[in-house]
């Protein structure tokens, strides 16, 4: 499946699942090459980037841009995506977009996903990285209840529900606290976050981002197994907390089974 079609049927997915009302979420995927990328771009600029990458120099992104309803990529992906290539320095890109255009911008949050790609070729010399953030309704709740408001407290509560959770979200969850969108500040705390490996990074009372170095649509899985898990926590909340779920032992024999290391189960 070529890749712009990959990112277009994310967004009716996430569309499907509630998780990217109006125009928020959004999607960069880092490209090993740009062999695979239509020639839809004819228009280039060269515009400066939110962070500094110099790591990311001559590497390319896809990138949706600012406002684009995720839902509406399949209509013309194109057009609701921008492909960035990092000039040398990090400082600059060469921002190509179709001749029908919807958007003026990328996505607000791009510094988020620049400063994560930076960290996977930082740390995993990464060749390919999808991220997908979005909204999904029963995370982005739990993640307002206190209870809930850390890394340790999301992993023992969100692993116990389905035994294939602990096999797809392999790095378990990392807790965000809150941060405004698009700021600075919510970029270093989701680097903090992206350290520990986790493969969820729940940003407190706003969404979730996710990254795979497999594909777009692994990314997504990650999306649908974390909300179902969530899901099935609302629902056991609002029964009175009857649901036993899986133990630990139970969990880590699922995850031993697999060859997973569940040592985030303990962070």
């Amino acid at each position: 499946m070529a890749i712009l079609d990959s990112i277009a049927n994310a967004g009716q997915r996430l569309d499907h699942l509630g998780a990217c009302e109006g125009g928020a979420g959004n999607i960069s995927v880092l490209l090993p090459d740009i062999s695979g990328v239509p020639t839809d771009f004819p228009n280039a600029e060269t515009v400066p980037l939110p962070i500094a990458v110099p790591e990311l120099a001559g590497r390319s992104i896809l990138v949706t841009g600012s406002g684009c309803r995720l839902r509406e990529l399949q209509i013309g992906p194109a057009d609701r995506i921008a492909l960035m290539t990092i000039e040398d320095g990090g400082t600059t890109a060469v921002m190509r977009t179709s001749a029908n255009r919807v958007f003026t911008r990328v996505t607000s949050e791009f510094n988020t996903h620049l400063a994560v790609h930076r960290h996977a070729v930082a740390a995993d010399s990464a060749e390919f990285q999808a991220l997908v953030h979005a909204q999904p309704p029963y995370l982005t709740y739990l993640s307002h209840i206190p209870a809930y408001q850390s890394a340790h407290k999301l992993n023992r509560a969100l692993m116990r529900w389905q035994p294939e959770t602990v096999v797809f979200i392999r790095g378990g969850f990392a807790y965000v606290p809150f941060e405004v969108f698009g700021t600075p500040e919510l970029c270093d705390a989701t680097i903090s976050a992206a350290n520990t490996g986790a493969s969820v990074l729940l940003w407190a009372k706003h969404g979730i981002l996710t990254r795979s170095a497999e594909s777009v649509e692994t990314a997504l899985d990650i999306i649908e197994y974390a909300e179902a898990s969530a899901r099935t926590e609302y629902m056991d909340l609002c029964a009175g907390g009857r649901g036993e779920g899986l133990s630990l032992r139970e969990i880590r024999k699922v995850a031993q089974t697999y060859g997973i290391n569940t040592e985030f189960l303990d962070r």
